[in-house]
């Protein structure tokens, strides 16, 4: 790569960049950073789960993904900032676990105050008080 648009244009493109790709950069970092920290949710180890969005400015972001089989399913998540309040609709799949962690003093999970670890599902969380922005 000599850092121009063209880089490949004369081995077998006949100079033509269309059949250059300018999405590999989006498939690393920047995809990753949005799914895994803005969104929050993370998988950090066998069939264990983290959801710890971390939003700054944003007021609204969602992610989903399958695992390709290590922890059977798909997991995604809708967050939303609204004054000192967020709300997020979380899915993970059964037989997996995992900890919430919200800068929040109240966190409640499908309704109750959470205790501990929270089980694979689908549930709704909201966290009251909380510091949102960066």
């Amino acid at each position: 790569a000599n850092g121009s648009l063209y880089y490949r244009s004369r081995r077998g493109y006949n100079y033509d960049a269309a059949y250059t790709s300018l999405s590999h950069s989006w498939s690393t970092g920047p995809t990753q950073a949005l799914s895994f920290k803005a969104v929050g949710l993370e998988v950090v180890g066998w069939k264990r789960w983290v959801f710890r969005p971390m939003l700054g400015d944003l007021k609204s972001v969602r992610a989903a993904w399958g695992d390709g089989g290590g922890a059977g399913g798909e997991f995604g998540a809708v967050v939303e900032a609204r004054g000192d309040t967020i709300e997020a609709e979380v899915w993970t799949p059964e037989g997996t676990s995992g900890d919430i962690e919200l800068g929040c003093e109240d966190v409640f999970v499908d309704g109750r105050r959470l205790d501990g670890v929270i089980e694979g599902g689908k549930m709704k969380v909201r966290g009251e008080k909380c510091r949102v922005s960066c």
